[in-house]
């Protein structure tokens, strides 16, 4: 969860007048790296070995589930 000063901060680094689209984005990808970092600390990860594991099963498949 995003705290209030780091909000703030985000906010006053868009124009001086933002559109509602531009802090909407801009807290959105505030959130996402937070959540990223998150997962980071927590030790929610893939390594690129992994990564590349699943990228082979993906290209195989057909898109359907197996039984």
């Amino acid at each position: 969860m995003l705290e209030k000063k780091e909000l703030i901060s985000a906010m006053e680094t868009l124009p001086e007048y933002p559109s509602l689209e531009e802090v909407i984005q801009k807290i959105i990808l505030l959130d996402k790296i937070n959540q990223g970092l998150d997962d980071v600390l927590n030790d929610r990860t893939y390594t690129h070995e992994q990564v590349m594991e699943m990228m082979k099963k993906w290209s195989k498949s057909d898109g359907r589930k197996e039984p």
